[in-house]
């Protein structure tokens, strides 16, 4: 399933969830499930205060509402081969983030621009899990190198069209 055209543009401000972004990075997505493969669009949102959030367009194909992750820092972060070793319904609990898998898979990162271009991010395959409770979502994705633990929180896609739809700034 393709993503389709790019809801958002690089460059666009607007407020979110009582902050303050700017779309500073976009990067379609190649997700690979068992039985399911599709592309998303992610988008890197800066704040005012230089604070990165990872803003996800519908985690399944077809699903309108967006998701958007805030940064975790564990202090006993597990390391990737303890995330590997998770299994669909296995519960969780990172940093007091918490929830059975849901989804285990394989991601590849094409057509970057803005700062996820230049952080080298195209090509290079991450293996991830989703964990969902009632109210909050825990994202883990690992490659080779480094390991990466997001909370993240339900956007209708109303909010998000309202905040960045055709506010482009130029910089």
């Amino acid at each position: 399933v393709s993503a389709g055209v790019s809801p958002l543009t690089i460059g666009a401000s607007g407020k979110l969830n009582d902050k303050h972004y700017r779309v500073t990075g976009h990067v379609v997505v190649e997700i690979a499930e068992v039985g399911l493969d599709f592309e998303r669009h992610e988008y890197q949102l800066t704040n005012d205060d230089g604070i990165t959030d990872l803003l996800v367009c519908g985690l399944k194909p077809g699903e309108k509402n967006w998701t958007l992750f805030t940064p975790l820092a564990p202090l006993l972060p597990p390391s990737a081969k303890e995330c590997a070793a998770k299994k669909i319904g296995e519960m969780v609990n990172v940093d007091g983030v918490d929830g059975p898998v849901r989804e285990i898979f394989l991601s590849t990162f094409h057509q970057a621009e803005g700062t996820a271009a230049t952080e080298g991010q195209t090509g290079s395959p991450w293996f991830g899990y989703l964990a969902q409770a009632e109210y909050s979502s825990l994202f883990v994705r690992w490659n080779s190198r480094t390991i990466s633990f997001q909370r993240g929180k339900n956007v209708a896609a109303s909010d998000v069209i309202a905040a960045f739809a055709g506010k482009q700034i130029v910089v």
